[in-house]
């Protein structure tokens, strides 16, 4: 079966780290059939060691000449899903079709209302919605996604937990604490993201103005560092609260953290807390209902709306944290695996090639 994988870049992003792991799960030979299209340079390669073709989209029109050839479309985005509705409704008036599936990896208006404001999320927000009436089949992540998404029918929508399969052995040499100047008698907690509201680091911030012996590592860029540096100085935790820049290799920061921290107030999913919990880092997260769904006994979560509340929580999870990282490693590990996911995957195309 020739698959075509479209996405807006080649860089490592969450909804890339899933199709990283949906194509490394695959057999050669079927790689060599399935190719990657991509509208976007980046300064990396995130699937560079995946023996796969990767073809950068010059023109929609040379585009469509490639797909016609496929048997599946696999689209991941806005962009991708917004040309591939084009595509199929410009085939379809000259007697072409071709199947496609998205894969809806965030809660839409939420992500577009954080990142770009009220207007733009009505107007973005709507379009991309209107653009999955045109795929065959729409992944979502979860079953409240399913709900959150109730004006599209439901014969159309599937539920596929993301997956990931952790492969990382610890780098002795490397010391997190020892370049941030933090004791070893603290409790070291830290987030990885880019730094917009809906990530709620604030949050975190707020619940550690009276917490002596606990020091957050902040790693990330974005629109909202300077609202948070300005927090953390409000609050005099200059000592405490430590900003690193994006880290490229995630993995060997969480692994060093004590608690892995994921506060945020919306969410696609959270690939990041099935990482932790494969590292067996412990991990605390917000209430919202993603996390309820998915992860309730995997993570400690607390109040969104009692940032107080959050210090107690921190020395709960430290103090039993060797407990309650091998039961979330294990329910990471049975549940939400690379592999259960790409035979879901390849299930999906298989029904959709046939036309079920």
């Amino acid at each position: 079966m020739r698959i075509a994988y479209i996405t807006p870049s080649l860089m490592k992003c969450g909804p890339n780290v899933v199709l990283y792991n949906v194509i490394f799960n695959q057999s050669p030979a079927a790689l060599s059939q399935s190719r990657i299209y991509y509208f976007s340079d980046s300064e990396d390669d995130f699937f560079k060691d995946i023996g796969i073709q990767k073809i950068k989209v010059s023109s929609l029109r040379l585009l469509a000449k490639e797909l016609i050839r496929c048997d599946i479309v696999h689209s991941n985005g806005l962009r991708p899903d917004i040309a591939c509705t084009l595509l199929k409704i410009r085939l379809w008036f000259s007697g072409k079709k071709i199947k496609t599936i998205t894969t809806i990896h965030n809660y839409v208006f939420k992500d577009l209302f954080y990142s770009y404001g009220l207007l733009s999320s009505i107007i973005f927000g709507s379009i991309w919605c209107l653009s999955w009436l045109f795929f065959n089949k729409a992944v979502v992540l979860s079953e409240h996604a399913k709900k959150y998404y109730w004006f599209l029918p439901e014969k159309y929508k599937t539920t596929i937990p993301n997956g990931v399969t952790v492969n990382y052995k610890e780098n002795p040499n490397s010391s997190l604490r020892l370049s941030l100047g933090v004791p070893s008698s603290a409790i070291l907690i830290g987030s990885c993201a880019n730094l917009t509201a809906r990530k709620g680091l604030d949050i975190v911030i707020k619940g550690l103005k009276s917490a002596s012996n606990v020091h957050f590592v902040i790693a990330g860029e974005g629109k909202e560092k300077a609202s948070l540096l300005k927090l953390v100085q409000s609050y005099d935790l200059m000592d405490k609260v430590h900003f690193i820049p994006y880290v490229s290799e995630p993995l060997k920061f969480i692994a060093q953290l004590d608690i892995f921290m994921m506060p945020s107030r919306s969410e696609g999913f959270g690939l990041t807390i099935i990482e932790a919990a494969q590292l067996n880092v412990p991990v605390i997260t917000s209430d919202i209902p993603i996390f309820k769904e998915l992860f309730r006994d995997m993570v400690i979560m607390f109040d969104l709306n009692k940032a107080e509340s959050l210090y107690d929580e921190i020395v709960y999870v430290y103090n039993n944290k060797e407990t309650l990282s091998m039961q979330a490693k294990k329910i990471a590990l049975e549940k939400y695996n690379s592999e259960t996911m790409t035979a879901s995957y390849l299930a999906l195309y298989k029904v959709v090639n046939n036309g079920e």
